[in-house]
C-alpha cells in the first residue's frame, strides 16, 4: 500500500485514516463443499417473478423457499401419485356409476308403486262409489 501522501488523510480522525477490515455485508466462508450448481432453461419470467414473490412472502430466501416450500409440494404431489389405488373408490367415474344405479334403483320403486296404484284404482266413477270388484 503507498504511503499516505500529504493531504489524503488531513482532517479525519486517526480511526478514519487507517480502518480496520470489515466483515460486515460480506458472505463468511463456507464449511461445506460448494453444492452443484445447475439451472432450469425456459422458466419465463412471469414464473421467476411469482417465485421470487412467494419467497418474500414466507420471508425466507429463494434458496431456502426451494429446499423447504418447493419441495415438500413436490413431494406431497410424488406420494399422492404414487400411493394412489389403481381405482380408488372416490374418483369420478366410480361416483357417477354408483349414483347412476341409485337413481335407476329409486325410479323402478317409483314405478312400482305406480303401477300397483292404477291395477287398484277405480276404472269408473261407479266403481270408486261402490268399490272395486276384484
Amino acid at each position: 500500500m503507498p504511503e499516505d501522501q500529504p493531504g489524503d488523510n488531513e482532517g479525519q480522525p486517526e480511526s478514519l485514516k487507517n480502518p480496520p477490515p470489515d466483515n460486515q455485508g460480506e458472505r463468511t466462508p463456507r464449511t461445506t463443499p460448494e453444492p452443484e450448481k445447475w439451472t432450469i432453461r425456459g422458466v419465463e419470467r412471469d414464473t421467476r417473478a411469482v417465485i421470487q414473490k412467494a419467497a418474500a412472502r414466507s420471508n425466507k430466501p429463494l434458496d431456502q423457499w426451494f429446499n423447504e416450500d418447493l419441495r415438500e409440494f413436490a413431494q406431497a404431489q410424488v406420494r399422492k401419485t404414487t400411493n394412489a389405488p389403481a381405482k380408488s373408490e372416490g374418483s369420478v367415474p366410480d361416483r357417477f356409476d354408483k349414483l347412476k344405479s341409485e337413481l335407476k334403483a329409486e325410479q323402478l320403486e317409483e314405478l312400482k308403486a305406480l303401477r300397483k296404484a292404477i291395477e287398484t284404482r277405480p276404472s269408473s266413477l261407479w266403481e270408486w262409489i261402490r268399490g272395486k270388484k276384484r
